[in-house]
């Protein structure tokens, strides 16, 4: 099988057009007409489901009034229960004064607090990941693999400089939802284009209008990004319409609209294998122009790292319980079946997705090198006029009470479940269980609050303030090992005055703003569930906009059959498995007749910004010391095989077939052409020719 050998077909370079709509940009057809078919079955059923779960008006004050008298007649009857029984507070302090031991239940208390604050202290942070150097970013250079390539008759070895390059992440789209956030978009997209290249972002701009609701997509516009319009105002139906629109990625990272990833954020998709299909990222709070903002923002920030910590732990011995929804790194058709199954409840849908992900077999880890900033709230409880853009409040207050908090006791029941019921990870699943259990206890405990405390202060009043004093030494010895070992390990230490004088302060007060929240959702769940609350594929809306955007990428590629559209709208770094699949099957079952279907590769030039397209078809290309400008990875499958037809002088470049299943035993070659690099090339797949062995086809300028 050599390469010296004449092909049949001359060879015939293309320009690929590049369309920005993101709705031709975004998806490369899988089974087109398969894939349609089903997006359309499941908004008809969605059609149906929708009139199932309406609910009449009448209905839903009957059902909202009667869970209220339940409430009440809980408090009267179970709680106080005088005249007709002493009642659960009376049998309570009974229990304190007479029956249990008080000192050896305190103690259980106090192990469990320990374990569950002093056990990640015993994991550090990853090492700092490495700073980009000068023009390596893809604001000027698509990022260059990280070690020489090795062929069977070839080997590059580039310059040093050039191996501390970062490897090509354009597999993984950058999905942003938000909200009237033209304000908010400049920075955050300012640093994304740091680490994604134009073509991989997606900003997600929803609104219940038919318009958008501000001037996002003339930001976009300006940053050279997809904008997708989504008329329905749901931050979880605009993740779901995103992953659909960027389903030619393999991987998608999600990121709040106010997220400032830094210019060496590691994407690190090589970590989603085996039972992983998910991560998170450590988060850090600033204040406003990335400073390191008010006490409050700082004990944020202190928390979020902690937090980081934990999960990272958590990670470590089995599964982190959810990663934050700031931002997370999913394996796209992972997310898209987590979506499927995902209730779609709007609020708390973060811990939800991490819920159905450990439920569908998933185990979630983090990654700690970098810390992904993100602006908090300035204040706990009162805030000083204004408003923040995107999904943010401007108070702790109202971020936790109404928002974070809301699904704590809801959350039990799933959470009781899943420990009772799910087993899919294996012997991951006792470190898992362990953590979805402190959510139960912990919830438990603010439930309680509101009577055991009392009780005990009024039983052991002496004995109860020094517990209390000593539980918030314990914590606040948590938070001082936290800080002097393991964030300045990481080079993120925060304030030792905002430590000593704040925190404490601050973790007393969203204690209580905790148990209020628990008591308060109870009451507000008769009015929330009154409605019945759709899946995200239940939701005609959501299914709608997404069947549209097949319609239109269909529609936009003119009726053309293209099995690897993902060439346009992003650049290229692989060849789609599925979509070459897609097309041999078609071939071996008699569709396509005798006529040849294309595959095609896009070889990106270096020093393009914006458009990695818009290049003179014969523009030189110089690399450093013979660094690969693009690593192509094609299809492993030893039974198919291209003819890779015969580029002219004018085409520089090295093409080194890199087969797994070559023919004949014969070892591949390297043909070296000369003068300048074409931006695409073509191969054509005929059954009855086997010039050049199916595999990884590496593109080398010159």
């Amino acid at each position: 099988m050599s390469m010296s050998k004449s092909p049949t077909h001359e060879t015939r370079v293309t320009r690929v057009p590049f369309l920005r709509k993101a709705s031709v940009a975004i998806a490369e057809k899988l089974k087109p007409a398969t894939r349609r078919s089903s997006v359309r079955k499941t908004y008809e059923t969605a059609q149906q489901r929708q009139k199932q779960l309406q609910r009449s008006k009448p209905f839903q004050f009957v059902f909202t009034y009667t869970c209220y008298l339940l409430l009440l007649a809980f408090v009267y009857f179970v709680l106080i229960g005088r005249p007709l029984w002493g009642g659960t507070v009376w049998y309570i302090y009974v229990l304190f004064e007479y029956r249990l031991t008080f000192v050896g239940g305190t103690a259980i208390f106090v192990g469990l607090a320990s374990f569950y604050a002093f056990g990640p202290l015993l994991v550090l942070f990853e090492r700092p990941a490495p700073e980009v150097l000068a023009g390596t970013g893809n604001d000027d250079t698509p990022r260059l693999p990280p070690a020489p390539f090795v062929g069977p008759s070839l080997e590059l070895q580039p310059d040093p400089a050039i191996l501390e390059r970062k490897p090509p992440k354009n597999d993984t789209a950058l999905l942003i939802p938000c909200y009237k956030s033209a304000g908010l978009l400049p920075a955050t997209l300012e640093h994304a284009l740091k680490v994604f290249p134009a073509t991989s972002i997606f900003i997600l701009a929803n609104g219940n209008s038919p318009t958008p609701l501000d001037n996002t997509e003339e930001v976009c516009n300006t940053f050279g990004v997809n904008h997708v319009w989504i008329p329905v105002g749901s931050k979880i139906v605009a993740q779901y319409v995103g992953a659909y629109v960027a389903r030619s990625f393999p991987f998608q990272l999600l990121i709040d609209d106010d997220c400032l990833l830094p210019p060496n954020f590691p994407i690190v998709s090589e970590r989603l294998t085996g039972r992983i299909k998910c991560l998170g990222y450590t988060l850090a709070s600033i204040g406003e122009g990335r400073s390191r903002g008010t006490w409050c923002q700082q004990a944020q920030d202190l928390e979020y790292k902690l937090s980081g910590l934990q999960r990272l732990f958590a990670g470590k011995i089995g599964s982190a319980t959810f990663p934050h929804g700031a931002i997370v790194l999913w394996e796209t058709e992972f997310l898209i079946r987590t979506f499927k199954e995902h209730p779609g409840f709007s609020v708390s849908e973060d811990w939800f997705f991490g819920h159905v992900a450990r439920e569908l077999g998933s185990r979630i880890i983090m990654c700690s090198s970098v810390f992904v900033e993100t602006e908090t709230p300035s204040s706990v409880f009162f805030a000083s006029g204004g408003s923040r853009g995107g999904f943010g409040e401007m108070t702790v207050f109202k971020q936790r009470f109404k928002r974070w908090n809301f699904f704590f006791v809801n959350g039990c029941y799933y959470n009781l479940a899943y420990i009772l019921f799910s087993w899919k990870l294996g012997w991951w699943e006792i470190g898992a269980k362990l953590f979805v259990l402190q959510e139960v206890y912990e919830t438990f405990l603010y439930l309680i609050t509101p009577i055991v405390l009392p009780v005990s202060f009024f039983v052991r009043p002496t004995y109860t303030a020094y517990l209390f004093a000593a539980t918030l030494g314990l914590y606040f010895l948590n938070a001082m090992i936290f800080n002097e070992l393991h964030l300045r390990f990481a080079g993120r230490t925060v304030s030792r005055s905002m430590l000593i004088f704040y925190y404490m302060p601050f973790k007393f007060a969203l204690t209580f703003v905790n148990v209020a929240s628990c008591w308060w959702s109870l009451w507000q769940y008769a009015k929330y569930f009154a409605k019945r609350h759709p899946r995200i594929i239940e939701d005609e809306k959501a299914v709608g906009v997404v069947l549209r955007i097949e319609e239109d990428a269909e529609n936009a590629q003119g009726g053309k059959e293209v099995f690897d559209s993902g060439a346009v709208g992003r650049p290229l770094s692989q060849i789609s498995t599925r979509s070459y699949q897609s097309s041999r099957s078609s071939h071996r079952s008699g569709h396509s007749g005798n006529r040849p279907r294309r595959l095609t590769v896009t070889a990106i030039p270096v020093d393009i910004v914006r458009d990695p397209f818009d290049v003179d078809p014969l523009e030189r290309v110089m690399t450093a010391d013979g660094a690969p400008d693009v690593w192509i990875e094609g299809v492993e499958t030893p039974d198919v095989h291209f003819n890779a037809r015969q580029m002219e002088s004018s085409s520089a470049c090295w093409v080194e077939n890199r087969s797994l299943g070559r023919s004949g035993g014969n070892k591949p070659k390297v043909r070296r052409l000369s003068e300048a690099l074409a931006p695409v090339v073509e191969f054509e797949e005929r059954e009855d020719e086997e010039e050049f062995g199916l595999g990884q086809y590496i593109y080398y300028g010159v």
